[in-house]
């Protein structure tokens, strides 16, 4: 409304410029660009079931919307891959809400990488988001990425 972004308003300036946000850019792109399908090997990983993953969804939901985007970008790395994980190992029941919580999570990540002047990496965290939104269980949430 005001064109401000709320963690200017909040006294946070964006992450890229300084080498920490840098590096921390890399750290989501590399979770966010998995080459596991190529390699046959997977992350091993404690998998979380549906209802813990939901929770640590809505926690990066309140941690973006209050512009705590360097925990954001601490916490998305694992988020990312997590999705991966729960959407793999669900029950076919959990699968609609596993692969919302992962459409989710990648909007989160878009949003975030757009803060951090990525704008690249937050366009393939969008388009990931709209195509895993198609099997997710919130039809209305298959529109534009914001």
């Amino acid at each position: 409304m005001l064109g401000v972004d709320v963690g200017e308003l909040l006294g946070r300036s964006r992450l890229s410029s300084t080498a920490e946000g840098h590096a921390q850019v890399w750290v989501i792109r590399d979770a966010l660009t998995p080459v596991d399908d190529l390699t046959g090997v997977t992350a091993d990983i404690d998998v979380p079931s549906v209802a813990v993953f939901a929770r640590s969804v809505t926690y990066g939901w309140g941690a973006f919307w209050s512009g705590r985007y360097g925990l954001l970008a601490v916490l998305l790395p694992e988020l990312l891959v997590q999705s991966r994980a729960v959407l793999r190992d669900c029950q076919v029941a959990d699968r609609p809400r596993a692969a919302d919580l992962a459409a989710q999570v990648h909007h989160l990540t878009a949003g975030t990488l757009l803060r951090m002047d990525a704008a690249d990496l937050a366009h393939t965290a969008a388009r990931e988001s709209l195509r895993l939104t198609a099997g997710g269980e919130y039809p209305l949430r298959d529109g534009p990425v914001r």
